[in-house]
């Protein structure tokens, strides 16, 4: 399903609606309430969500290619295979959510809650900025070796 951004207002969403597969791209759903959305393997490249209530959101498969996710709810989400390339996600709140197979190459973690958070098989690479004191081979993270020719994942250093 094709979505305008010019039809996305975020007082306008509400809890437990059903986005899957959905085109989002570049839309404004700040502020937006998405609690127990269904949003798997929408289409969110460019969009904005800051300071949205994505509490217990189905995200898993999304492409959120640059999305800025800044303080966030995002407790309890399920994000299995989310696609967060460049995302922004500080002062997001990931307490007991799954990122499980996440790719976070390149994603801002700073001052984000993870307590609980799932992050086993998540992707990471030298652009990734994570949490002071974070260890993500304790997490079970995959640190991605960009190169010109292959891409090799190694153990967290």
């Amino acid at each position: 399903m094709a979505v305008s951004e010019h039809t996305i207002r975020a007082d306008a969403v509400a809890e437990f609606v059903e986005l899957r597969d959905t085109y989002l791209r570049g839309a404004d759903l700040d502020d937006a309430r998405l609690s127990f959305a269904d949003l798997r393997e929408a289409q969110l490249m460019d969009a904005t969500m800051r300071d949205a209530q994505l509490n217990g959101a189905d995200l898993r498969g999304a492409h959120l290619w640059r999305v800025d996710l800044t303080g966030s709810d995002l407790r309890a989400a399920r994000m299995q295979g989310a696609q967060f390339g460049d995302a922004v996600l500080t002062s997001a709140d990931l307490t007991g959510a799954t990122l499980a197979g996440a790719c976070l190459e390149g994603t801002v973690l700073t001052g984000v809650t993870l307590i609980a958070c799932d992050l086993t098989g998540a992707t990471y690479d030298d652009q990734t900025v994570l949490p002071d004191g974070f260890l993500p081979d304790q997490a079970g993270m995959i640190r991605i070796h960009w190169d010109q020719e292959k891409i090799t994942p190694t153990s967290a250093q």
